[in-house]
């Protein structure tokens, strides 16, 4: 495929049919393994967000051909429990705690054997290899969707990222600037008024991931040139998940947090699920 100009660029298309290839390109890797094709989602069922996204990530999993455990996580004496088992077997497993729990993610960090988390927890075990490939799912899931789009000039680009958590804005940074040559720019909620306007307005591609909505409006990006916005941050208003940034301008295509990121997090975490598979075959 030739490359791509962000003029020319059709979203809605194109993350359409790269789902499509991804699914179908899972379903014959989990079809080729000979092992048990068991996944852990360590994780605590008193938090109605955390089960929502674990009962997604089941379903899609059952469509892989995968079977998806939900192990409850209440305690550090549960997590030992299912990590022996976990180590005894070699199944991949995933982390998914609210932040508060981080007594527990330090002891999943310690017992977890190698090669078996499949979310990137520890930067170690992924920032010095070859590829981002074990890298967490959603900075993971982004760069692969934009290397697939083979994006015309495309290390020439300005990659502005909203927010600096530990789950997406710190990783792609390090992602960027690990593997890629882009100008890049994070904005934090320290960051002047006119760093972050010089940052969005020279913005090629933003991506919004400090989970307030509105942290960005129309004001702050170009309005002539093209621009790429994925929105990533957990925005809820009346009940409804909303995007961080509402773009009303013709020069800017966007993601929706619902569906789109939604999609390129899961098809990359199932990515490193089967990989880990793949691996210890």
């Amino acid at each position: 495929m030739g490359q791509l100009k962000l003029s020319e660029l059709k979203l809605k298309d194109m993350m359409r049919k790269y789902f499509n290839e991804k699914v179908e390109n899972l379903q014959k890797r989990v079809r080729q393994l000979e092992l048990k094709k068991k996944f852990y989602i360590l994780t605590n069922e008193e938090d109605k967000g955390c089960m929502l996204y674990a009962k997604h990530r089941s379903l899609f999993g059952s469509m892989l051909g995968i079977e998806v455990i939900i192990a409850p996580i209440t305690s550090v004496h549960d997590l030992k429990k299912y990590l022996l088992e976990i180590n005894s077997n070699r199944y991949p497993c995933m982390l998914d705690l609210p932040c508060k729990d981080n007594n527990i993610y330090e002891v999943y960090k310690q017992k977890i054997s190698k090669n078996l988390d499949s979310e990137g927890i520890d930067i170690s075990s992924w920032l010095d290899t070859e590829n981002y490939i074990y890298a967490p799912a959603t900075p993971k899931g982004i760069m692969q969707f934009l290397d697939c789009l083979n994006i015309e000039n495309f290390d020439k680009k300005q990659i502005t990222i909203i927010g600096k958590g530990k789950t997406v804005g710190k990783p792609l940074m390090n992602i960027l600037t690990r593997y890629y040559k882009n100008d890049v720019m994070c904005v934090s909620s320290t960051s002047s008024f006119d760093y972050m306007m010089y940052a969005c307005k020279n913005a090629d591609i933003l991506i919004c991931a400090s989970g307030v909505r509105g942290s960005v409006g129309d004001f702050h990006t170009s309005d002539t040139k093209p621009v790429l916005v994925f929105n990533v941050g957990t925005c809820v208003l009346n009940g409804k998940l909303v995007n961080e940034y509402q773009p009303t301008k013709p020069n800017i295509q966007y993601t929706d947090t619902k569906d789109s990121v939604g999609m390129l997090t899961l098809l990359a975490l199932f990515d490193t699920v089967v990989k880990r598979m793949e691996d210890t075959q």
